[in-house]
Order: structure tokens, then sequence, then C-alpha cells
């Protein structure tokens, strides 16, 4: 159970490091279009 934690908090960790490089990629598309 212990390491379900773990891999968990690193699987939560790493989605969010991968959603803020999406919105990073998002939002620099965004500005050079306009």
């Amino acid at each position: 159970a212990g390491g379900d934690i773990v891999t968990g908090a690193a699987t939560v960790i790493l989605a969010m490091g991968a959603g803020k490089k999406a919105a990073r990629a998002i939002h620099e598309y965004i500005q050079n279009k306009g």
C-alpha cells in the first residue's frame, strides 16, 4: 500500500508537469498566431 501511495504521488506530479508543458506550448502557439 505504501508503494502505491509513492507511485501515485509521483504520477500526479508528472501529470502536473506535463499539463504545464502543454499549457505553455498552447500559449506560445496562440501568441505566435496572433
